[in-house]
């Protein structure tokens, strides 16, 4: 599928397969870029409905290290595609999940800053606190 083509097969498949893991009560990581809160909230509050706990981990680097790597993918999206995408990015507030994580890398690529953020889980009264990892992802679990 070419990223300038309609991704809403795509994204109703990984829809359902996040349900299927939801319903079994199994924690997983849907790997997505979700450049806005409204991009983010539909992922996050499908998890919200099942009672899951949530994060986001948030990648950050100049934009000429995205468009660098782009490049070299095997399949490069379009820059105008990259472009939309640019136009739309809002930074995760920390009260979009349970847990948010910001990284941010220099133009090589090597992490500069890196910081997470707890939010009280009013259902507890406990704080989480997270792992580092790569890429921009929202985990969900039970």
């Amino acid at each position: 599928m070419a990223p300038e083509d309609s991704q809403g097969a795509v994204v109703q498949a990984a829809k359902e397969l996040a349900r299927e893991h939801l319903r079994r009560q199994q924690p997983f990581i849907w790997n997505a870029t979700h450049p806005s809160r409204r991009m983010r909230a539909r992922a996050l509050g499908l998890a919200h409905a099942y009672g899951a706990r949530t994060g986001i981990l948030y990648v950050e680097g100049p934009e000429t290290l995205i468009r660098r790597r782009n490049r070299e993918r095997d399949r490069s999206v379009p820059d105008p595609v990259i472009d939309r995408m640019l136009h739309k990015w809002e930074v995760p507030s920390p009260l979009e999940a349970h847990e948010v994580r910001y990284l941010v890398q220099d133009e090589g690529g090597r992490v500069i800053e890196h910081a997470g953020t707890l939010r009280q889980d009013e259902s507890e009264g406990s704080h989480q606190r997270g792992t580092g990892a790569a890429g921009r992802i929202v985990s969900a679990r039970p």
